[in-house]
C-alpha cells in the first residue's frame, strides 16, 4: 500500500488545482499573439500637391442684367460652347491611416484660384464669402485586382453644400509618404452656384478634377 501513497498524492493535487489559472495563462497567450492595429496620421505636403480642372460649358443665348454707367440694363449674351482648364491650389489636408493602409482624410482648397471665381459676386464661386471647398475622402475599399488600386468615397462641399461621389484613386506608401491619385466630375448645376434663370439655359456645365495630393507622416 505505501507504494501508492507518493503518485495518489500528485494524482489529487493534479484534480484540485485551480482551472482559473489555465485559462488565465490561455487567455494572456491569445492576447499577446492577437496583432494590434497601427494607426498613422500624414499630412497633405501642399507644395507638392495639385488639382488640376476641366471646364466644359454649353449655354444657350441668354439675357442678364448688367451694371453699366450706374445703372442695370438688360444685355443679349450669345450661346457658349467653351473647354476651360486650370489649376486650383490645395491649401491644407490630412490622411489617416491602419495598418499601412488608407481609411480617412480631408483636403481644402482655395477657391479664388479658380480662373472663373469672382470676388464680386458676379462670377461661378463667390470665393468672398466662400473662401476654400471642402473635398473629404470618407472610405477607400481597395479593388481586388491591385494593391495599389482603391474606391474612395468622397463628400464634395462648395457654399456650404455637399455632394457625395464614389470614385477610383491610386494610393501608394513609399517609406514615410503617401501618394494618392484619383479624377471625378461634378456638375455644377448640383450646387447653389447659378439662379434658376441661369440652370434654364444650361445645357451642360461640368468640371473634371484631377487629383495628385501627398501626404507625409508626421512627426511627433
Amino acid at each position: 500500500m505505501k507504494y501508492y501513497i507518493i503518485p495518489l498524492f500528485f494524482l489529487l493535487f493534479a484534480c484540485t488545482s485551480d482551472p482559473a489559472v489555465s485559462e488565465n495563462e490561455k487567455t494572456d497567450s491569445e492576447e499577446e499573439s492577437t496583432p494590434q492595429n497601427v494607426l498613422a496620421d500624414f499630412t497633405l505636403s501642399a507644395e507638392q500637391s495639385s488639382a488640376t480642372w476641366e471646364r466644359v460649358l454649353d449655354q444657350k443665348s441668354m439675357k442678364k442684367k448688367v451694371k453699366m454707367f450706374g445703372a442695370m440694363v438688360d444685355v443679349e449674351m450669345g450661346a457658349v460652347n467653351l473647354t476651360m482648364n486650370g489649376e486650383v491650389t490645395p491649401v491644407d489636408g490630412s490622411l489617416k491611416t491602419t495598418n499601412d493602409l488608407p481609411k480617412s482624410g480631408v483636403m481644402h482648397f482655395d477657391m479664388a484660384t479658380f480662373k472663373f471665381a469672382e470676388d464680386r459676386g458676379s462670377g461661378l464661386f463667390d470665393v468672398k464669402k466662400y473662401p476654400t471647398s471642402e473635398l473629404v475622402f470618407e472610405e477607400f475599399e481597395m479593388k481586388a485586382t491591385k494593391g495599389s488600386d482603391y474606391t474612395a468615397k468622397i463628400k464634395l462641399t462648395i457654399q456650404k453644400h455637399s455632394e457625395s461621389y464614389s470614385i477610383p484613386v491610386q494610393a501608394n506608401l513609399d517609406g514615410n509618404t503617401w501618394t494618392i491619385h484619383g479624377e471625378f466630375t461634378f456638375n455644377t448645376l448640383d450646387f447653389p452656384l447659378r439662379d434658376k434663370a441661369e440652370q434654364s439655359v444650361v445645357n451642360k456645365d461640368e468640371i473634371t478634377v484631377v487629383l495628385n495630393f501627398k501626404y507625409d507622416k508626421k512627426t511627433k
